[in-house]
Formats: C-alpha cells, structure tokens, sequence
C-alpha cells in the first residue's frame, strides 16, 4: 500500500502537518518545568511568567498553582524527556513521581530514561530515522549544511 502526499504538502516538514484549524486549549493551569516537584510536592507555589519568543510584559505576570478552583496534578505524561538526568535536585523528583498524589504516570520514550522507571505505563516512541523524513524536530534543514532546504537526507 502506497500513501500518497498531496502537493500542498510537499516539501512541509512531518511536525506542521496537523489539523488545518488548532482548537483553543480549554487547560488555562500550567507549571514551570523547573518548579514541578515543588508544584506536587509543596503546593501552593508562585511564579512570574515569562516565555520564549512572548512579549517582554508576560515576564511579569504572576502565577500560582493551583489556580483558584483547579486540583492539583494526578497524572504526568512524559514525553520523550528526562527531568531527572537534565536538571538539579534529582531526588526532588523522584520523591515527586513517587507521590501519592500521582495516581497515574506514562512515559513515552525511545529509551528507558530515568524518568520512565516510575513510569505506570511506558508506550513507544519513534526515533527521528523511523519517520518519513531524516530531519531533527521536522526541521528539514538542521540536518543539510547551511542554506540547504532538502527534507531527504539519507543516513548511509
């Protein structure tokens, strides 16, 4: 069975071919990835926003977890990260994902990070080379030389 791609997507990298409209996300409550065992672990917390590429008055806008009227966190998804390995205070996060607050944890992964060990569940993820475009984070030229737009690099 052969999938053919239509022409108006040729040529657009795997990650932007999504849905056509982008619903509006109903979850308003997030948490700093830095903060999260703090946020499971000694809530209520605070925090200034501030995102890469906002504007400049988002840095200071406060936030709390939870916010009024929200619960607090039952369920972590990992996806393809390792908190544990990339950043401080290790056991902070381990003593986070072994709450009892945490009812429910999935990892997907490429591989059994130190993260997916507490895992519930532990789906598979695909490597960049198992998808249809040899490309980094479907940006079909960081894997080219330069000014290079091509999204078929072979790996030989």
């Amino acid at each position: 069975m052969t999938i053919r791609v239509p022409d108006k997507m040729k040529g657009i990298p795997m990650i932007n071919r999504g849905a056509s409209v982008i619903p509006d996300n109903p979850v308003k409550q997030t948490i700093y990835q830095t903060l999260v065992p703090k946020a499971i672990l000694d809530p209520p917390i605070h925090w200034y926003s501030g995102r890469i590429w906002a504007p400049a008055e988002e840095q200071f806008i406060p936030l709390t977890y939870p916010m009024p009227g929200c619960s607090e966190v039952h369920m972590i998804w990992w996806d393809t990260v390792s908190n544990m390995a990339n950043w401080n205070n290790t056991n902070q996060w381990a003593k986070a994902y072994r709450s009892p607050k945490i009812e429910c944890g999935v990892a997907q992964t490429i591989f059994l990070e130190n993260d997916a060990l507490f895992a519930d569940i532990v789906l598979p993820a695909c490597t960049q080379l198992e998808r249809e475009d040899f490309s980094y984070e479907g940006l079909p030229f960081a894997m080219g030389r330069g000014s290079d737009v091509g999204t078929s690099w072979r790996s030989i």
